[in-house]
């Protein structure tokens, strides 16, 4: 945390961005250590789909047209396995 600190007194706006995706993903590796065991059972219906039992981070490229200002955008999107609440009825 000193070292973001630093950062943002400098004034270094390079520097924040992979300073925080790195404490991010810290965080996020302390959660998931959190975590002994999936905290409750799959119904059937689901059982032969894939499943995220921590994060995933998913990249998405799209083009975009008729703008001559963007070629390429990424959307990257973050995905946690928080559905738990939704099938638990929370």
């Amino acid at each position: 945390m000193q070292e973001i600190e630093g950062i943002i007194q400098q004034r270094d706006r390079e520097a924040v961005a992979p300073k925080q995706k790195e404490l991010l993903q810290y965080v996020g590796g302390i959660e998931e250590d959190m975590v002994d065991g999936f905290p409750f059972e799959i119904p059937k219906e689901y059982s032969n789909l894939p499943l995220l039992k921590g994060k995933a981070t998913v990249d998405i490229k799209v083009k975009v047209k008729d703008n001559p200002n963007v070629q390429d955008c990424v959307f990257r999107i973050v995905l946690d396995s928080v559905f738990s609440d939704i099938l638990n009825g929370k």
